[in-house]
């Protein structure tokens, strides 16, 4: 299972990945913690999470999963969380590295240079973590993409406009290349009125997500209420196997 799951904050990313701790065949689950946003799972004592503060880090971590290293021999599914903050120290990393060797003099300008070094960088890396033999599940913010404004605009016209997409906050080629890396790229949002989580599996107006296999988005459907990832891995080992369910027998008999 690979998934890109993104989000406006605080909808539940952290706390959906974290259930993958609840199956016995997604267990153990290491997060690597790059965001700081551990704090809605805190109460929870059976998930082991790592601070990664620097693309290096996260190097070192693939390497230990790899080579089954450290306390990292187990474990069946990663969570990266969150990608949009990879992506952001990422590139003040490649900045900084331009500016010592003279060929930036400022660190606030991010060239465009820059950001194809850290799609290069980043896309490799996911592709190595997701050709391990385990699950991985990454988490990024949401980004409402909106028309150009123009000079011509006024104030309120920019602030009546309609966004074009909801996608992942990544840079544009980093986000298209690692929604199409993944099988399944879902949108979580939270209905505060009625005190619930929806999940978007399909493409819907704007919103972009995907789920791959046509077994298992029929199964699934396009809108999920207060996923948890134990419930959508059955869901998608029956859809994989062919198997019927209880109540597709009993209604054969």
């Amino acid at each position: 299972m690979s998934a890109l799951i993104y989000s406006e904050p605080g909808a539940g990313k952290t706390t959906l990945s974290s259930t993958a701790q609840d199956h016995e065949a997604l267990t153990p689950v290491l997060f690597a913690n790059i965001e700081g946003g551990m704090l809605s799972i805190a109460h929870r004592r059976d998930i082991h999470a790592v601070d990664i503060l620097s693309t290096e880090e996260l190097r070192q971590l693939y390497y230990d999963l790899k080579h089954g290293e450290g306390p990292y021999g187990d474990v069946r599914t990663l969570v990266i969380d969150n990608v949009t903050e990879l992506q952001t120290r990422n590139l003040d990393e490649i900045v900084q590295l331009e500016v010592k060797a003279g060929r930036q003099t400022d660190e606030d300008d991010i060239w465009q240079e820059n950001y194809g070094t850290s799609t290069v960088q980043l896309l490799r890396l996911f592709r190595w973590f997701k050709d391990l033999e385990i699950n991985l599940i990454l988490t990024a913010h949401a980004k409402f993409v909106y028309p150009p404004t123009g000079k011509s605009r006024n104030a309120a016209a920019q602030l009546t406009a309609e966004p074009l997409a909801v996608l992942p906050m990544l840079t544009q080629k980093l986000c298209k290349s690692l929604m199409g890396m993944v099988n399944f790229v879902w949108f979580l949002q939270y209905d505060a009125e009625a005190d619930e989580r929806r999940m978007l599996t399909r493409p819907d107006g704007i919103i972009q997500a995907k789920t791959r296999g046509p077994k298992f988005a029929k199964a699934l459907g396009s809108v999920v209420v207060n996923p948890t990832l134990p419930a959508l891995y059955d869901m998608l080992v029956k859809a994989e196997s062919g198997k019927p369910d209880r109540d597709t027998k009993r209604r054969k008999k």
